[in-house]
């Protein structure tokens, strides 16, 4: 029988080690969660030109900016994540101030970009078997040769099997993902090596606990979130970004205003990250220690007695 999650005892380990141990955690996030902040601030002077209307268009520079900060966002995630991972299954070494990564998040993103390309190729092969179906039922429909098929009628059961393919398809695509990807770093951390079935095989009839877990750990931080956007960060920008920006006509100064609304995010979110990273990344290391149970202690081996 396949080992359970303790859903119990695991949400509990994540509330005490993500409020418990907030400076551990902030010891690992501070840097990449500057560097995610320094990766956009190039951004500012970039946003402040454009000017929506006729004929409005990106500029190329400012794509492409967008592109590899949006890669290196995938990466500082991927780093903060095994960062927490280390400190959670005790491999993190070095100093505790910072974290710096290494060779284990390339595994971390290797092993994820080959098990979505396995997920999305099984999608395309799927969708080709639903794409052949319907060319078969539209050739049925248009010279009325399917069997008790009306030409160009299609019955509402018909329409509902359909309707209920797609559903299940749906589901079934959450799952694979979720039990292919849930464990992929500390599977990939704890092994050394690129794993793709390794989450597949460890979470085996625990997937709906998988989803309680995650959704009560997200919930504070969701709640939090929402509370945040509307009530603080909303007003600010738009008192700071409209009504700034309306009064002051030059370029120079709606850059400003953006510069001091990313002072204000850099201040926000070096608080918040390690409670948000903490929530977010130790449900799957803690769930992979109640899962793989620890190796037995080395055997002592006796000494001969000297005659």
């Amino acid at each position: 029988m396949a080992a359970r999650i303790p859903v119990g005892d695991t949400i509990e380990k994540i509330f005490v080690f993500s409020f418990g141990r907030y400076f551990t955690v902030l010891g690992i996030v501070w840097l990449p969660t500057l560097a995610i902040l320094a990766s956009v601030l190039p951004l500012m002077p970039l946003l402040a030109q454009v000017r929506p209307g006729p004929g409005f268009s990106l500029s190329a520079v400012l794509v492409a900016w967008m592109v590899l900060a949006d890669l290196f966002f995938f990466f500082a995630i991927v780093w903060m994540r095994v960062g927490v991972t280390k400190e959670i299954l005790g491999l993190r070494k070095g100093s505790r101030f910072v974290y710096l990564p290494g060779m284990d998040e390339l595994r971390v993103i290797g092993s994820y970009v080959l098990v979505y390309l396995l997920v999305y190729a099984a999608m395309i092969v799927a969708f080709l078997a639903m794409l052949l179906a319907g060319a078969i039922l539209g050739v049925s429909l248009s010279t009325g040769i399917g069997p008790g098929i009306e030409k160009g009628n299609l019955p509402p059961a018909l329409v509902g099997v359909f309707v209920l393919i797609t559903v299940v398809f749906d589901i079934a695509l959450i799952y694979s993902m979720i039990r292919a990807t849930w464990l992929i770093t500390p599977v990939v951390v704890a092994d050394g090596r690129v794993r793709v079935t390794g989450s597949w095989a460890l979470l085996r009839g625990n997937v709906l606990r998988v989803l309680v877990i995650a959704f009560v750990a997200l919930l504070p931080l969701l709640v939090a979130e929402m509370i945040f956007i509307f009530t603080v960060f909303m007003p600010m920008a738009m008192d700071m970004f409209v009504q700034h920006r309306a009064a002051l006509p030059t370029t120079a100064d709606a850059g400003f205003s953006q510069y001091a609304i990313w002072c204000v995010l850099a201040g926000t979110m070096l608080v918040i990250m390690p409670l948000a990273v903490g929530l977010m990344s130790s449900p799957a290391a803690f769930a992979w220690r109640a899962l793989v149970p620890p190796p037995p202690p080395p055997v002592p081996v006796e000494q001969p007695v000297a005659q």
